[in-house]
C-alpha cells in the first residue's frame, strides 16, 4: 500500500471497501477469490450505473491485493480483460474535450488589469496562478507545490525546483525545474514581474509558510488543489465554463 500515492489510496479506498463488503455478503475470502466472484463484483458495479472509467479504477484497486488460485494476475486474466472490453463497448470512456479555448482570451483580460502594484492581493493571486498554469503546462498539483524555499530569482527569469513527489515522479525520473522567462515588451504580461510582486506583497503575512500561493484571506494558510482550481481566471473572461473545467488550462497551454 505504501507504493500507492496518497491520492491513489484515496481513489482506491471506496472500491476496496465495496469489495470487502461484497466478499462478506457472499461468504468468500476477499484475498483468494474465484475469477467468477471477481467478475460478479465488477458486474455489480456495472449494474449500479458505473461506466468504464470507474470500473477500470475498481479493477486496478483490487487487482494488486488478490491472488487467484490459478496464479494468473487478476488484471491480466482473459475473462476480466474480455469483460472490461464489453463494458467499454456499452459505456465508453471518451476524452472530455475535442477542442480547447483560446489562451489569448485570458491574456487579454490580464493585460486589461491595472499594474501589479495597483491591484488587490486577490486579483494578484488570480493573475499569478493563471500565468503559472498557462505558461508551464503543468498539473495544478505541481503548481500548488511551488515553494519560495526552492526559487531562484534572476533579472530576467525565475526558476522553481519541485522537491516533492508529483504524479509523474518515478524512480530515476522527476518533473523538470520550471523556468519562467520575463516578458519585457509588456510588464502586465510578465510572469517574472508578477511573481516578484506577489512574493513581496505576501512577505508580511506568510509567517512560517513557504508555499508560494497562499490564501488571501486570514489566516493566509497554504491552499488545496480545489482552491487553486477556482483561482484560474476563466469564468469571467468569456471561456465557456459549462464545457471547460479549470484543468482544461493545461491542454490550452500546450
Amino acid at each position: 500500500m505504501a507504493s500507492w500515492r496518497k491520492s491513489t489510496q484515496k481513489q482506491y479506498k471506496g472500491y476496496i471497501e465495496r469489495w470487502l463488503k461484497f466478499s462478506y455478503d457472499n461468504h468468500f475470502d476477499p484475498s483468494f477469490p474465484q475469477i467468477c466472484e471477481v467478475i460478479e463484483f465488477l458486474f455489480t458495479l456495472f449494474k449500479s450505473g458505473l461506466g468504464y472509467s470507474c470500473l477500470n479504477t475498481a479493477w486496478s484497486a483490487i487487482s494488486p491485493v488478490l491472488s487467484l488460485q490459478s496464479g494468473t494476475p487478476v488484471g491480466t486474466h482473459p475473462l476480466v480483460v474480455r469483460f472490461m472490453k464489453g463494458v467499454f463497448e456499452k459505456r465508453p470512456s471518451l476524452p472530455r474535450y475535442s477542442s480547447t479555448w483560446d489562451v489569448n482570451i485570458v491574456l487579454t483580460y490580464l493585460k486589461s488589469l491595472p499594474a501589479n502594484v495597483d491591484i488587490s492581493l486577490k486579483e494578484l493571486t488570480h493573475k499569478l496562478t493563471s500565468f503559472l498554469v498557462i505558461l508551464s503546462g503543468q498539473r495544478q498539483q505541481t503548481i500548488r507545490l511551488l515553494d519560495i524555499k526552492h526559487i531562484s530569482e534572476q533579472d530576467h527569469k525565475v526558476i522553481f525546483h519541485v522537491d516533492e513527489l508529483v504524479k509523474q515522479s518515478k524512480p530515476g525520473q522527476h518533473v523538470d525545474d520550471m523556468e519562467f522567462i520575463a516578458y519585457t515588451p509588456d510588464p502586465k504580461l510578465c510572469v517574472v514581474a508578477c511573481t516578484k510582486e506577489y512574493i513581496k506583497r505576501t512577505s508580511s503575512i506568510r509567517g512560517q509558510e513557504t508555499q508560494l500561493l497562499l490564501s488571501w484571506m486570514k489566516p493566509h494558510s497554504s491552499i488545496s488543489p480545489d482552491t487553486l482550481s477556482r483561482w484560474i481566471v476563466l469564468c469571467n473572461v468569456g471561456v465557456d465554463m459549462i464545457l471547460f473545467k479549470p484543468h482544461s488550462a493545461r491542454s490550452a497551454s500546450t
